[in-house]
């Protein structure tokens, strides 16, 4: 059954990034001046594609709202603490920042568009792995390649662009508004595991496809052993051969996503071991979870992990009711979720009793909660079904679960008529409350006879609502024929031969003629409202109905009967 959500949960305004427009590509935070920095400044360069005016843009980490200032694709904009140092010095036009100034000690900088978005943001350092000469007065920090990662130090070196001006003895060197004059070559991976004393740091690491490792010894007699003698379920051998002193250096790079162990062979036993996990950023993570958590839906019946990739574990129940599948799965908590998809998947039959395990995401239809399966694993057969729960009323806890509902009636026998395309809709009723039977057209109950008298029914609990919210429009859908089971006549004395109405059509008085006592009389109208209520009689006087369709519902202990009639 679905878990509904009854708390309400605060919305946390998040700033969503949207990178691929403008990125920070130069910063001079400490330059070679005594007292207060005349020379701080951050350079951007437009990398969208197109033209970008940044009119009403602001800048994080110093205060600054952009005036109309267009940029063209691979322009520069550069940001400062003081515009006219900034053109003596290098040269270079520069929009003066209102207030603020750079930390010397590393801090956020980020350029904001008009909206509130982040495009970018770098969290720059005074410590390694960031460059240190740009800590000690003279270069600025220059990214190495505009589609490098700017948030990782590692891609950042001290400018080599010489300005001829020397300052307090230190010469001054950047690219303000012009082209970074570092490239990449040289630089240390940001993979790095640095290798010491009878430990590797970090001892597990997780990496995309075609990225390299860089082991670092700075202590100790040590070696990477990740070969597949020493480790057979490696995806294939890695390692520097023999064990050597400090310092050394070793690079792997992975092409085979998959887990892969390793070990300092002379130090393993005092646990110097290290994992590397390498991933396919391309392929989908699935996480798994009970189909409880799964389901759980807001307050207008949406699913909360609507879109999430998860791995749900159950017992198939019914039979397959779509041309690729759909069917339903309730797994060890009695916890059910649909599941459907256009198309066979994994070649999988869907067989009633089957364990399956389902990667896929989660959404819903018309309010149904279900998953969609990427992949299906028969995990057993012929596993027992949980016995349906009887209830007298459907809604959201009877969603994907097998329920039962006792002592129904038709209230139209001509709806069950095996000509509705997909399925019958069949309205039925105990007396008290109505239900939608739906008659699936995969189902071998779709054109079968129906009923004649009273019948008990069991099904997988279903919905199919149109409108916000989805609470309504719930079903209950038999599997098979032997799920609707016609209650014995002598145990329900009420049938078409034992009680009668006239005149039909009627205008004013309806006349009930009975061979059983009757304990009350019920008249609803053709969605289901209760029109009429009455107590052990055989008159109902009808004269302020409307025209059209009624059903006149009369019980007697245990047993009712309904009966259609014509208001003129």
């Amino acid at each position: 059954m679905k878990r509904k959500f009854t708390l309400v949960i605060p919305l946390l305004l998040m700033t969503m990034l949207a990178y691929g427009q403008l990125v920070i590509s130069e910063i001079s935070y400490n330059p070679a001046e005594s007292g207060a920095d005349s020379l701080e400044y951050i350079e951007i360069v437009n990398v969208s594609g197109g033209d970008l005016n940044l009119n009403g843009y602001t800048m994080g980490g110093v205060t600054l709202t952009f005036p109309d200032t267009l940029i063209t694709d691979g322009q520069y904009v550069v940001v400062s603490v003081n515009a006219a140092a900034l053109s003596t010095v290098f040269g270079a036009n520069s929009i003066q920042w209102e207030e603020g100034g750079l930390s010397n000690g590393g801090e956020e900088v980020s350029v904001i568009d008009d909206l509130g978005n982040i495009l970018d943001v770098v969290t720059y350092d005074d410590a390694d792995p960031w460059p240190l000469e740009a800590d000690q007065g003279g270069p600025s920090l220059e990214l190495c390649d505009l589609t490098a990662d700017n948030s990782l130090g590692t891609n950042w070196k001290p400018s080599e662009t010489a300005t001829g001006v020397n300052i307090n003895g230190l010469d001054v060197f950047g690219s303000p508004g012009l082209a970074n004059s570092v490239s990449c070559s040289g630089l240390v991976p940001s993979d790095t595991v640095i290798v010491t004393n009878n430990v590797f740091t970090p001892a597990d690491i997780t990496i995309d496809i075609g990225e390299t490792v860089f082991w670092d010894n700075q202590e100790g007699f040590h070696n990477v052993n990740g070969t597949q003698a020493a480790f057979p379920n490696n995806p294939e051998s890695f390692g520097n051969g023999n064990a050597a002193s400090a310092p050394w250096q070793y690079t792997h790079t992975f092409t085979l996503a998959g887990v892969y162990d390793y070990q300092c062979d002379p130090h393993a036993g005092l646990g110097m071991v290290g994992t590397v996990t390498v991933v396919d950023p391309n392929t989908p993570v699935y996480t798994p979870v009970t189909i409880g958590e799964a389901s759980m839906i807001d307050a207008n019946g949406y699913p909360v992990s609507n879109g999430n990739l998860v791995e749900i574990t159950g017992v198939v129940y019914g039979v397959n009711m779509g041309s690729g599948v759909q069917f339903t799965v309730i797994d060890a908590n009695n916890d059910g979720m649909g599941v459907f998809s256009f198309d066979v998947v994994s070649d999988y039959v869907v067989t009633e009793g089957d364990e399956v395990t389902i990667q896929g995401s989660i959404n819903q239809f018309r309010g149904l909660l279900q998953i969609e399966p990427a992949s299906i694993v028969l995990n057993s057969s012929g596993n027992t079904l949980f016995e349906p729960t009887l209830v007298t009323a459907l809604g959201e806890d009877t969603e994907s679960q097998l329920v039962r509902i006792e002592n129904l009636t038709l209230v139209d026998a001509s709806q069950w008529s095996g000509t509705g395309g997909g399925g019958d809709n069949i309205e039925v009723t105990n007396g008290t409350d109505f239900y939608t039977l739906r008659l699936d057209a995969q189902t071998n109950t779709y054109g079968s006879t129906p009923p004649t008298g009273p019948f008990n029914v069991i099904g997988i609990g279903g919905q199919f609502d149109n409108e916000d919210p989805l609470l309504d429009g719930y079903q209950l859908l038999p599997r098979y024929v032997e799920d609707i089971m016609e209650i014995s006549s002598t145990n329900n004395p009420l049938d078409e031969n034992s009680i009668k109405i006239f005149p039909n059509p009627v205008n004013d008085l309806l006349y009930l003629q009975s061979e059983v006592a009757l304990d009350r009389v019920h008249v609803y109208n053709s969605t289901g409202i209760l029109m009429h209520h009455s107590e052990k009689t055989n008159e109902i006087n009808v004269s302020r109905l409307l025209p059209g369709l009624y059903m006149v519902c009369v019980i007697s202990g245990n047993s009712n009967y309904t009966i259609p009639f014509v208001k003129e």
